[in-house]
């Protein structure tokens, strides 16, 4: 590891540590010349899974860009701050982290789809929605019924109050439409 400042080719560990995610360490280092201090990051990658199991049987490479642009595309109708950003990043290395425990060299497309479920409806339940109504190729107003009662069940009790606050009463509305 060279040193920023003078570029010197030898450092030396200080401390190790790993950080609260489990999967970098952060590293101290002095140079050997100049003995300025300075931190590394190093990533351990995950180990994935060599290939997705979709509905029809068929097989593909996994691809972690398919996999984070889908939940970018969830997201999509949502600001875009930093804080924001963030949590949409954690959550996305909460789901690989999740996925590489998965033993196999194949995990199913609903294994996957379920892992990024549970994420989404944790952090944003209406981007948990528009994700599983693509993942479900949802069509008729029926069925995106049913996917928001669905989900509004799955959300914890205080979740539940806070997210989604609204009932679809179709019955009273065709009801006046019908007047």
């Amino acid at each position: 590891m060279r040193c920023p400042q003078c570029n010197h080719p030898d450092t030396r560990v200080v401390d190790s540590r790993h950080t609260a995610t489990q999967n970098r360490v952060r590293r101290r280092r002095e140079c050997e010349r100049c003995k300025q201090r300075f931190t590394t990051y190093e990533s351990i990658p995950p180990r994935l899974p060599s290939e997705v199991i979709k509905r029809d049987g068929s097989t593909e490479a996994f691809q972690t860009e398919k996999l984070h642009r889908s939940m970018r595309l969830a997201w999509r109708n949502f600001a875009d701050d930093p804080s924001e950003q963030d949590k949409r990043d954690r959550l996305y290395q909460g789901v690989l982290e999740h996925i590489s425990r998965h033993l196999e060299s194949a995990i199913g497309t609903e294994v996957i789809a379920n892992l990024v479920k549970d994420a989404l409806r944790q952090h944003d339940p209406t981007a948990c929605i528009l994700y599983a109504s693509v993942h479900e190729k949802v069509r008729s107003f029926a069925q995106w019924q049913n996917l928001i009662n669905r989900e509004k069940n799955e959300l914890p009790p205080g979740a539940r109050k806070q997210q989604m606050n609204f009932e679809l009463n179709l019955g009273e509305d065709s009801a006046e439409e019908s007047s």
